[in-house]
């Protein structure tokens, strides 16, 4: 008879307990501990009536805040939070990611342009360079000519002097434009083959840039000895004729071999 009374009694406890409204969001309270979140969810109310301890559905223990399983059956804990954080991580490592790839995609296709782009710039110096070598050798040879024929008619007419220095010192005042020009030009093919000395950075190891840095450097120093000679002739008649068409057999030479790689 006992034992019915205590039945009964935990009995009308446990339906008045199921019958409390609870109020307000507790959403927010719960922490969900099993993967299924349909399943009842074991909570206790402090003195206050907030939900203060969560406990372990599949064996009962205090789950403390910050554990991801149950100390002391393992069950692993779930809760809405954790998957929010983890989703939103999971989001905001992809978009990290794409942003990566974004960045990196678009670093490469303009260091790419920019490699393209001095090597461009190289090829059109080049072209430049070649094309005004030509031009002031040319200029060059008109005026070893001029001097050649100074000294000739000096030599064998009695003209332009009374020696061969006088004959020379007429033939450049009277062609001062020319040779002033003549001087300018070496200036201006210097500064134009500076600007092939050094391959474009990256593009050290380009065999094409590289053929064509050492034909540069070959035409502009044969241009330069033929350059010199032609401002300043030294000599006798007979030797300055001589380098007269060394020079130029020289310069054409290398001049054939830079053409190959000039547009």
């Amino acid at each position: 008879m006992e034992n019915n009374k205590i039945d009964k009694i935990v009995a009308d406890e446990v339906e008045e307990f199921e019958e409390i409204e609870i109020e307000g969001d507790i959403s927010k309270d719960i922490e969900y501990i099993d993967e299924d979140e349909n399943e009842e969810i074991e909570y206790i109310e402090d003195d206050e009536g907030q939900f203060s301890e969560r406990i372990c559905k599949k064996c009962g223990s205090k789950i403390l805040d910050g554990e991801q399983f149950c100390k002391v059956c393992g069950k692993k804990i779930r809760t809405k939070e954790n998957e929010s954080k983890f989703k939103r991580n999971i989001v905001i490592g992809i978009v990290i990611v794409i942003s990566i790839l974004v960045v990196g995609v678009g670093a490469a296709k303009v260091h790419k342009e920019n490699l393209e782009k001095a090597r461009n710039e190289y090829l059109s110096n080049a072209n430049l360079f070649y094309v005004n070598a030509v031009l002031y050798a040319e200029e060059s040879e008109e005026i070893m000519d001029i001097t050649l024929k100074y000294w000739r008619e000096n030599i064998f007419d009695n003209k332009h002097g009374a020696d061969i220095n006088e004959a020379i010192l007429n033939a450049y005042i009277e062609n001062i434009d020319k040779f002033s020009k003549c001087k300018e030009n070496g200036e201006n093919l210097e500064n134009e083959y500076n600007k092939l000395k050094t391959l474009p950075k990256g593009q050290e190891d380009d065999i094409e840039l590289r053929e064509i840095q050492k034909a540069a450097k070959k035409l502009y120093t044969s241009f330069k000895v033929f350059n010199e000679s032609a401002i300043n002739p030294d000599g006798s008649y007979e030797s300055y004729s001589e380098d007269r068409n060394k020079f130029i057999s020289d310069f054409n030479e290398y001049g054939a071999e830079m053409s190959t790689y000039i547009d």
